[in-house]
């Protein structure tokens, strides 16, 4: 019996340090979930699920488990609502995370939720502005657009109209780049200056655009120049060619009264004749006399 009392009397002391190391273990995780929830300690997400699973292991339903799963609820929103905040973002996702916002403690999140409703507003801002602008009939300047997508890159915004509106500027700025060569060849000399038609078709790319460009009313002037100087050039030439050219008609007529002339014999009068060997006769008579 003595020794069976002492048996137990082992077991139940190795029971007892168990549960006493168990113990420590578990104040020492307390202490560090403590320290994580009060912000001394860490709050990285994957630090949080370590530090649950730790807890996990103890088998114990400790209260600091359920402030720790909130804690790391909380952590995984602001890591995606700061990454948004910094970091190019669609406006939904924005806005998602803004509603999720309002279930976070407010102590803890109030200053990055304003910084998230910030720029969920000029998101929506600026949504409605690209809207309304790619949509009018008058097509906007290539450097109010230039500027508007530098405005939006700038604020670090991922927003439909914008890949886009990019498009467009870039369009646009290699027409520009095409124009401004073009009408630098307008002073140089005759032989490098553009051809009429060149000049044409680049206008005719340059009026389909979406947006308005500033070299393309100039080319356009240049078109009208060039139409005026190849129209008077064509008049000019015309003009020139009906007065070298032989009147036909006149010619002909000319020709044939010559060779009417030359053809007919001359007629001659035989009374003049007489008359002339008459006073031929008498002229030697007088003669002879003498």
């Amino acid at each position: 019996d003595g020794q069976c009392g002492e048996q137990e009397l082992n077991l139940a002391l190795n029971e007892l340090g168990v549960l006493e190391a168990r113990v420590g273990e578990s104040h020492r995780w307390i202490e560090s979930a403590k320290a994580a929830l009060e912000g001394s300690s860490c709050r990285e997400p994957a630090e949080l699920v370590a530090l649950m699973g730790d807890g996990r292991r103890l088998g114990l339903a400790l209260p600091e488990m359920q402030q720790l799963a909130q804690s790391l609820k909380e952590s995984e929103w602001a890591e995606q609502a700061q990454a948004a905040v910094d970091e190019a973002t669609t406006l939904e996702v924005l806005e998602a995370l803004s509603e999720q916002a309002e279930h976070q403690p407010t102590g803890r999140v109030s200053a990055l939720a304003e910084a998230l409703a910030a720029k969920v507003a000029r998101g929506r801002e600026w949504s409605a502005k690209l809207e309304r602008e790619m949509a009018e009939e008058d097509r906007t300047s290539l450097r109010d657009a230039a500027a508007m997508v530098s405005e939006v890159e700038a604020a670090k915004l991922k927003l439909p109209k914008l890949g886009k509106l990019r498009e467009w500027v870039a369009r646009a700025k290699a027409w520009q780049d095409s124009a401004r060569k073009v009408q630098a060849k307008q002073t140089r000399g005759a032989s490098q200056k553009p051809a009429l038609s060149e000049l044409e078709a680049m206008l005719a790319v340059g009026l389909k655009l979406p947006l308005d460009v500033p070299e393309a009313p100039l080319l356009a002037r240049q078109v009208r120049e060039a139409s005026d100087v190849e129209r008077c050039a064509e008049t000019l030439l015309e003009a020139a060619e009906e007065v070298t050219k032989p009147e036909p008609a006149a010619d002909a007529d000319a020709a044939a009264a010559d060779a009417d002339a030359a053809a007919t014999p001359t007629a001659v009068d035989p009374t003049a004749s007489a008359s002339d060997a008459a006073s031929d006769a008498a002229v030697a008579t007088t003669a002879t006399a003498t």
